[in-house]
């Protein structure tokens, strides 16, 4: 099960529940457990609370640091205009470090606004991929 994708996952889920997902945004562990749950298998016990292995929330590996500091990468500078990497670049790098992510472009988006809130950051401004322009005009 670990070689399928959460989609075909979410399928052999909702085949086998009473109640189906549409959605998962938790790993992909948790929710290859919960099918086993529903076969009848034994599931890893959870660790207690007092043993757990969690860093604390000011590390620096999260998926929200990483891909806040590829936001704020500067990929070119010509005539004094700084240029960041895609979204669409940016999502492939996060999942490329973080293979189980749900991470989204909205979600990047997110962090992008977020960040461009703290008044001390200047933000590169990013391109807009051909399939945005389209849209853009067609409205």
């Amino acid at each position: 099960m670990d070689k399928k994708t959460i989609k075909e996952l979410l399928v052999i889920y909702s085949n086998k529940a009473d109640k189906p997902l549409t959605q998962w945004k938790q790993s992909k562990a948790k929710l290859i457990a919960k099918i086993e749950s529903l076969n009848g298998k034994k599931t890893p016990a959870k660790k207690s609370k007092k043993t757990s292995t969690k860093k604390p929330k000011n590390q620096t590996n999260t998926i929200q640091k990483f891909a806040e500091e590829l936001i704020l990468k500067v990929a070119k500078e010509e005539k004094g205009i700084k240029t960041g990497l895609p979204y669409k670049i940016i999502l492939e790098k996060v999942q490329e470090k973080f293979p189980d992510c749900s991470t989204s472009l909205n979600s990047l988006r997110w962090y992008a606004a977020n960040l461009n809130k703290d008044k001390s950051l200047k933000m590169p401004i990013r391109p807009i991929s051909k399939s945005e322009k389209v849209s853009k005009k067609s409205t």
